[in-house]
């Protein structure tokens, strides 16, 4: 719980230190292009960087697990020859 409040208290000076406006833009040739950029404030560009990096990051090793998930989940199969008990 302590931990959460001085995530919230840095997040929160984060915000106030960087509350200047920046225009970020998806198209590095023309960055005023009207279609493909946004102006917002710099610690929103950080908070969205961050949120992405935690989704990109939960859903890589999530997907690495995923062997091992399916391993507990299914029992492993027979070996060749051996059948199983007569339904």
């Amino acid at each position: 719980m302590i931990g959460l409040g001085f995530c919230l208290l840095l997040a929160s000076l984060v915000a106030v230190a960087n509350r200047s406006m920046v225009v970020f833009s998806i198209d590095p040739i023309a960055p005023a292009a009207e279609g493909l950029s946004v102006n917002m404030p710099l610690y929103g560009v950080i908070f969205a960087a961050m949120f992405t990096g935690i989704l990109l990051g939960g859903f890589t090793v999530w997907n690495g697990q995923r062997k091992s998930r399916a391993q507990t989940i299914l029992p492993p199969s027979a070996p060749p020859g051996i059948e199983g008990p007569p339904l």
